[in-house]
């Protein structure tokens, strides 16, 4: 992955670098929990995505029991969802990018600290991009 890529569309990762990126934030080995490093890795991403579209005006929306989703008119995406379905198999890479592309949010730089004012979205956002860049 390109280090100086720094948009959405890049954080789309198979299961395998998911893994590695939630190793290499957890400084740890979890090669004997690939599973469960893939979902932790999904979630990281999925949160620098809703952080990212949250700064970008989308809406949140979340109910109990239910996955957290952000609206900007017609568009609809649910993060969580669709990161933790990449992780396990169900939802294909190239799937999930091109419903980013088609939102026109693949090309979105992810959100940092430099323009704004919630440092802990943006913290994530970047945290997670550096991460993700070595993977």
């Amino acid at each position: 992955m390109d280090s100086k890529a720094r948009c959405l569309g890049d954080l789309v990762l198979p299961r395998a670098k998911l893994g590695k990126l939630a190793a290499q934030l957890l400084k740890r080995d979890l090669s004997d929990e690939a599973i469960a490093a893939a979902q932790m890795g999904a979630n990281i991403c999925a949160c620098a995505v809703a952080a990212t579209l949250a700064h970008a005006a989308w809406s949140v929306h979340n109910k109990v029991g239910r996955p957290i989703s952000l609206r900007s008119g017609e568009h609809k995406l649910l993060p969580f969802k669709d990161f933790a379905a990449v992780a396990s198999g169900e939802l294909a890479t190239g799937a999930l990018l091109q419903k980013l592309e088609e939102m026109g949010v693949a090309s979105l730089p992810v959100h940092t600290t430099q323009d704004s004012k919630c440092r802990a979205k943006a913290t994530l956002g970047r945290t997670t991009w550096r991460a993700a860049a070595r993977a």
